[in-house]
């Protein structure tokens, strides 16, 4: 990406500029355009609305990339800094924080209101401050159970509405996928009788197998599969091409063929009929 914007940060300084309506419309012309083919186009128009510029090459919002004549407008007029508009976030150091839209509430760049995780925590929070400071006396008990509920008449016509990112609507999903039609009856049954029960049957449907494991190696007496079990090669005679025997006793081998036995030499003097244990010359007493 880098390299192609400088790329056309290069080619920006072959364009003029001429203001056609001073702020609002500018013409980039090129420098050799007498010289060019009849087919190139040597002149772009770029218009200005609400902050943003806008090429009639369509460089931008093909690429999302601002072309080089966007830029040779932006240096003729002493922009210091491309608009954080033109700036697509694909094309910054967050790229890989672009996620689809069911995961679009884990992107850095998206409300921390809309996390799940934030809003289940900081509404349990703030309810168990409520029960401690309203636990302290009887007036901090009524003052507490008289707002809770006028709290609780106005929540229910809010929450009339879901989007599907709430703890309870997110268990009921995932017990729907595990289980399929038949959970999803238990999970109504369950939710008509106790909703603390709901949540540990929940979390026991989808834990994984336990695995009883004794410590140290597979034992060796198991059945093992054919891709473990060792074969030997079968071994063939070099000269009739026959198993069971090597060549040196197979039954074909003509009788010449078998080398005369070395006659041992001693290893001291070189001679033979003795070894360097029993030689003369390493005997000095002989």
């Amino acid at each position: 990406m880098f390299e192609k914007f400088q790329e056309c940060l290069y080619k920006a300084g072959s364009y003029y500029v001429d203001e056609l309506v001073p702020g609002e419309v500018c013409a980039a012309t090129h420098f050799d355009s007498e010289s060019r083919e009849k087919w190139c186009k040597v002149k772009y128009k770029i218009t200005v609305s609400t902050g943003c510029y806008t090429c009639e090459c369509g460089m931008y919002e093909h690429m999302g990339m601002l072309c080089c004549h966007v830029l040779k407008v932006l240096s003729h007029v002493r922009m210091k800094e491309i608009l954080a508009a033109h700036v697509l976030k694909r094309w910054t150091v967050d790229a890989r924080d672009v996620l689809p839209m069911h995961l679009v509430q884990y992107q850095k760049d998206q409300g921390l209101v809309t996390s799940f995780s934030f809003r289940h925590s900081q509404l349990y929070l703030n309810c168990m401050e409520v029960v401690r400071l309203g636990d302290v006396n009887v007036d901090a008990y009524t003052t507490a159970m008289e707002t809770i509920m006028v709290l609780v008449t106005k929540l229910k016509t809010i929450a009339l509405e879901c989007d599907g990112l709430g703890l309870e609507e997110r268990l009921n999903a995932k017990r729907a996928r595990v289980g399929g039609p038949a959970t999803q009856a238990v999970v109504q049954n369950t939710q008509r009788n106790n909703l603390c029960l709901e949540a540990i049957s929940l979390d026991a449907a989808i834990l994984a197998p336990s695995k009883n494991r004794s410590g140290g190696r597979p034992t060796s007496s198991r059945d093992k599969p054919p891709y473990e079990t060792t074969s030997k090669r079968t071994r063939f005679c070099t000269i009739c091409r026959l198993p069971g025997h090597k060549s040196t006793t197979c039954p074909d081998r003509p009788p010449g063929a078998a080398k005369p036995r070395k006659e041992s030499k001693c290893s001291n003097c070189g001679l033979p009929g003795h070894r360097k244990t029993s030689c003369v010359s390493k005997n000095p007493a002989v």
